[in-house]
C-alpha cells in the first residue's frame, strides 16, 4: 500500500517548488497575497485529506487486529485463559459467558458452570501450566488441541483430589504414598478436542483428558503402587 504523502512531502517536491517559483517571480504584492490565499487553502485541503486517510488506516488496522469470532480464535484464547489454573478473572467469567454456549458438552457435564468446574479442578494443584504443543484439525467443525499439563501436588491436592489418602483406613500404606506424592511435580500428555457452532459462534462441545497413571507409574515405581489411585 503507498504510503500516504506528508505536508512536508508536497511542499519539498522538486517539480511543485520549481512550479511556485515560477508563479511568486517578478509578482506584485497584491498577486502574491492571492497566491499564497490560494496555495494555503490547498494545503489545508491536502492535510484535510491525509488526516482522512491517517484514520481509515488506523480503523482498518483496529478492525484486523480485533480477534475474530471463529473456532481457532476462541480455542487459543481458551488455552492463554487457563495457562495457569482458574483466577476468577473477568476475563475468564466473560469468556465463559460470550463464547460458550448455554448447553456447552464438557467432558459428560453441561452448560458454562461445568466449565469453571472443570477449570477449579486444576486449582486443587500448585504450579499449573498447560501448554499447548500443537493443533490437529478433526473436520471443519472441531479442532484437537495437544497439551502437556504440568502441576505439583500439594496438601491441598491430597485432602481433595486423593481423599482416600488422607483416612484412617490402612493409614500406614496411604501415610507413605501421601509422603511419596507430596511436592512432586506430575507432567501429563494431554488433548482437548473444541467443537463450534458457525451460526452462533459459540463452543458446543469441549473434550478435554490428561494422562495422570503414566506420570504417577513413575512416581511410585509399580502398577501395585497405584492401585489404590485407580480403585481407591
Amino acid at each position: 500500500m503507498q504510503r500516504p504523502r506528508s505536508v512536508k512531502g508536497v511542499l519539498t517536491s522538486g517539480k511543485k517548488l520549481r512550479q511556485l517559483q515560477k508563479r511568486y517571480l517578478l509578482k506584485q504584492p497584491e498577486d502574491l497575497t492571492i497566491l499564497l490565499d490560494n496555495d494555503i487553502q490547498y494545503l489545508c485541503k491536502e492535510i484535510e485529506t491525509l488526516n482522512k486517510r491517517c484514520q481509515h488506516m488506523r480503523r482498518t488496522r483496529a478492525r484486523f487486529s480485533q480477534p475474530a469470532n471463529d473456532i481457532w480464535h476462541t480455542a487459543v484464547e481458551y488455552f492463554r485463559l487457563i495457562g495457569h489454573g482458574l483466577h476468577l478473572t473477568t476475563n475468564q467469567l466473560g469468556f465463559v459467558r460470550d463464547m460458550m454456549a448455554p448447553d456447552v458438552v464438557i467432558n459428560s457435564e453441561y452448560g458454562p458452570e461445568a466449565i469453571m468446574q472443570h477449570w477449579c479442578f486444576m486449582d486443587w494443584f500448585g504450579d499449573v501450566n498447560v501448554e499447548l504443543k500443537r493443533w490437529e484439525a478433526t473436520d471443519g467443525e472441531s479442532l484437537l488441541g495437544i497439551t502437556t499439563t504440568s502441576v505439583t501436588i500439594t496438601k491441598h491436592t491430597l485432602r481433595n483430589v486423593f481423599p482416600h489418602l488422607c483416612t484412617t483406613d490402612n493409614s500406614d500404606r496411604n501415610s507413605k504414598l501421601a509422603d511419596q506424592l507430596l511436592n512432586q511435580r506430575l507432567v501429563m500428555r494431554g488433548s482437548t478436542c473444541f467443537e463450534w457452532d458457525d451460526s452462533t459462534s459459540r463452543m458446543t462441545r469441549v473434550v478435554s483428558q490428561s494422562d495422570m497413571l503414566s506420570p504417577m507409574l513413575q512416581l511410585l515405581n509399580s502398577v501395585e503402587g497405584c492401585e489404590p489411585f485407580i480403585n481407591p
